[in-house]
């Protein structure tokens, strides 16, 4: 806004102030509705952000949930079964639409625990079930003497290199299974990246134990 001292006569300047003054005040409003459009783009914007962070936040929360109750099925076959063998769980988990049901999961496994002096028994008996070749693989560090293997992970064309893996030789896998064990509760691991053939895959993985007895 532009101030004036009082004019004593409409000469030509008090004429020039005048229109200036106008002209000023036009380019204030027009600025004034610029800025007022830009605050309301940018507020159209901020609704537009928060209901897609809502939208996202709904999504990735349904996304974990799911695995979650998918594991509490897998579980309760388990429990209700003496042993769940090789074949039963590809039909367990043949039966399930993954991508239409669990989408962004890439399948579903069997971790088994066993102590180090026990792994050669544990893969004898996997292979006796008729499972893909496969070859047990920890990281060149691991010094634990109790292993989590991956018994069963299917569907296995998704999966083709989990079989045999010490899932407890990863830290962040351990850290994860470890609370779960402890917490008797689903928990989703820290990201973990998995190589499957050249690629690497960032992942999280989560965990729910079963308890014989």
């Amino acid at each position: 806004m532009v101030w004036f001292k009082t004019v004593p006569s409409l000469g030509h300047h008090a004429r020039w102030g005048l229109t200036t003054a106008i002209a000023i005040s036009g380019c204030l409003v027009t600025l004034a509705g610029a800025f007022l459009a830009s605050d309301r783009a940018h507020s159209l914007a901020r609704q537009a952000f928060e209901r897609k962070s809502e939208q996202l936040a709904t999504e990735v929360t349904r996304r974990l949930t799911l695995p979650s109750a998918g594991l509490r099925g897998a579980r309760g076959a388990f429990v209700a079964s003496e042993r769940v063998d090789y074949r039963e769980f590809i039909t367990l988990i043949g039966s399930l639409d993954l991508a239409s049901e669990f989408p962004g999961v890439r399948g579903f496994g069997w971790i088994e625990p066993v102590r180090r002096a026990e792994v050669a028994r544990l893969l004898a008996d996997m292979r006796a079930e008729g499972q893909p070749p496969f070859e047990f693989r920890e990281s060149p560090d691991n010094r634990n003497d109790l292993l989590y293997v991956v018994r069963y992970m299917e569907p296995y064309a998704l999966n083709p290199n989990s079989v045999g893996i010490d899932a407890g030789s990863v830290p962040a896998a351990r850290a994860a299974i470890e609370q779960a064990i402890d917490q008797n509760r689903p928990v989703l691991s820290s990201p973990i990246t998995l190589q499957r053939g050249s690629q690497s895959l960032p992942s999280l993985i989560m965990f729910l134990p079963v308890y014989q007895g």
